[in-house]
């Protein structure tokens, strides 16, 4: 009969700790549901600021560019001459090079000590 009027008290008592487990994982659900919104609306704003400050800088570059010509023109009269060739090299690759020929078979020392793994 003890038994008895202890055990409604422990199923209560289940049901709390459920209840209270419930509760407590619907608050860090909550809490990261929010964190990540908040995480999400930084990264987003973030971006925007990023295109808004690219896109001003490419505008300001547009406006420097013009002023620049602008004022060339108006200085020197003649027309703006395309850059030089000489200044920009082309560089070559040294002519000392190997290339890999794959036809070749590696030297018969390197494949005595180099067994091939299981194939």
């Amino acid at each position: 009969m003890a038994t008895a009027r202890f055990k409604p008290l422990s199923i209560e008592r289940d049901l709390a700790r459920t209840a209270v487990t419930r509760n407590s994982a619907t608050w860090a659900t909550r809490q990261m549901t929010e964190s990540a919104d908040i995480e999400l609306s930084r990264v987003e704003n973030l971006r925007t600021l990023g295109q808004e400050s690219y896109q001003l800088a490419a505008c300001k570059k547009a406006t420097y560019s013009k002023s620049t010509v602008l004022k060339r023109k108006q200085n020197d009269k003649s027309p703006v001459a395309p850059p030089d060739a000489s200044r920009f090299k082309v560089r070559q690759p040294p002519q000392s090079r190997q290339t890999l020929d794959m036809t070749k078979q590696p030297p018969a020392s390197w494949r005595s000590s180099h067994k091939p793994a299981l194939t």
